[in-house]
Order: structure tokens, then C-alpha cells, then sequence
């Protein structure tokens, strides 16, 4: 089957227009989330405790669509070796983990 030169433009023109419209929505979306702590709320949401002295609530962890494995990795980040080493596991709005460890 051969395609006419025509149909990819139209298709690339397309693709174009939906990116810049996506551009377009993050930044309006960022303008008015760094204005206003309630738009920022609504549009970001709040951070999720995850885990709390040593013990993940593995329930809010699917919940929120977080893996072990995403949490093994912010623990390796924050060099934390073991879970029951954690003060508190928190899921931030921008999707990061911070994990703060148990002093001893």
C-alpha cells in the first residue's frame, strides 16, 4: 500500500498541534498552580504517607500505583537499607518518594 505524501503531512501538522496544545495546558496549568495554593491543590494534590515508623501501608502504596520497586529505589537513594530503618516514606505530589530515616 502507498501512502500519499499529503496524509503524513497532515499527520505530522496533527501530531504538532496536539504537543503544542499539551505545551499550551502545562503552562497555563503551571501560571495559575504557582498563584494560587488552591489550584495547586486541586491540580497537584497533597503528599500521601506511605510508611511510618518502619512499617509501609502497602494498601496506599498500590493505592497510589507505587511499586516495591520504586520504593527500594528511593530507599537506595537515601541510602536506607531496610524498610524498619524508616521514620516515615512519603509520596510528594510531584511523584517523587522521599524517605526519612529513623534516627538511632
Amino acid at each position: 500500500m502507498v501512502m500519499s505524501c499529503g496524509t503524513a503531512e497532515a499527520g505530522i501538522a496533527g501530531t504538532l498541534a496536539a504537543v503544542a496544545l499539551l505545551m499550551a495546558l502545562h503552562m497555563i496549568f503551571a501560571y495559575f498552580a504557582a498563584r494560587s495554593d488552591r489550584f495547586a491543590w486541586l491540580v497537584e494534590g497533597d503528599a500521601v504517607i506511605l510508611g511510618r515508623d518502619g512499617i509501609v501501608d502497602h494498601a496506599t502504596r498500590q493505592r497510589h500505583l507505587v511499586s516495591k520497586c520504586d520504593l527500594a529505589e528511593a530507599m537506595r537513594r537515601e541510602k536506607v537499607d531496610d524498610v524498619s530503618d524508616t521514620a516515615k516514606v512519603v509520596l510528594e505530589p510531584s511523584g517523587r518518594i522521599n524517605v526519612v530515616e529513623r534516627k538511632t
